[in-house]
């Protein structure tokens, strides 16, 4: 029942995209150029998206995204991090079609309204942002999402065996690190999902997740049957 007009401030400005409709099939990709950089792999990827739709094209690259981000060194992660994270979530984490055309009406009605910029400080009545621009806004609503590597960090559990030394945060505050071929961060202890971001990046949806429940099980099992 909120009437009154809705400021969504963020870096760009960007809003995550829609899925296509009907749903493609992905299509069939080439290799990404992983040791060519990071500016290679995002021109294979653009370019395999000019024919339409780009979700098909895009999708078609998703059986590579652990392997590559496995084989990037430190520096082209970091690289990665800071030019292209966003782009590549608004396209790669799409938005299902109703909710997306929901946005849509609200930009198109005036009642919804993106701005590129920088919260410097609130109160209520007035957010400022860090280019001096002052905006009417009687509420603020924090939506950036959970901070996966953070907040994990942030547990109890986690941080005491951090402290201990028996788990190990990556580099890049993603998450933790752990064996990529057996999800073993310490004897007898696997992740799983996003915990798991720093070592495969993509870690956050079903198919995924799906392959990574299978690995885990299929070790736990294989420890209990020889009684280990």
């Amino acid at each position: 029942g909120h009437g009154a007009p809705i400021t969504a401030l963020s870096r760009h400005g960007w809003a995550p995209l829609g899925h296509a409709t009907p749903l493609p099939a992905p299509r069939p990709a080439p290799p990404l150029p992983v040791a060519a950089g990071v500016a290679a792999m995002a021109r294979a990827i653009r370019t395999a998206c000019r024919e339409a739709p780009w979700q098909a094209g895009l999708d078609g690259f998703r059986p590579q995204l652990q392997d590559a981000w496995r084989a990037m060194d430190a520096a082209a992660r970091a690289r990665f991090l800071r030019h292209g994270r966003t782009a590549w979530n608004i396209h790669r984490h799409r938005l299902p079609p109703a909710v997306a055309a929901l946005l849509a009406a609200a930009e198109a009605a005036g009642t919804l309204r993106r701005r590129a910029g920088r919260l410097a400080g609130f109160t209520p009545g007035a957010a400022r942002l860090a280019d001096g621009a002052v905006l009417p806004a009687r509420h603020l609503i924090l939506c950036t999402g959970p901070d996966a590597g953070g907040g994990l960090r942030a547990q109890p559990l986690v941080a005491a065996l951090l402290a201990d030394g028996l788990l190990q945060a990556d580099a890049h505050g993603l998450g933790l690190l752990a064996d990529p071929a057996t999800l073993e961060a310490a004897p007898g202890l696997h992740l799983l999902g996003p915990a798991t971001r720093a070592l495969l990046w993509e870690a956050t949806a079903v198919p995924e997740l799906r392959a990574q429940a299978a690995l885990v099980a299929a070790r736990l099992a294989g420890a209990n049957s020889t009684g280990g």
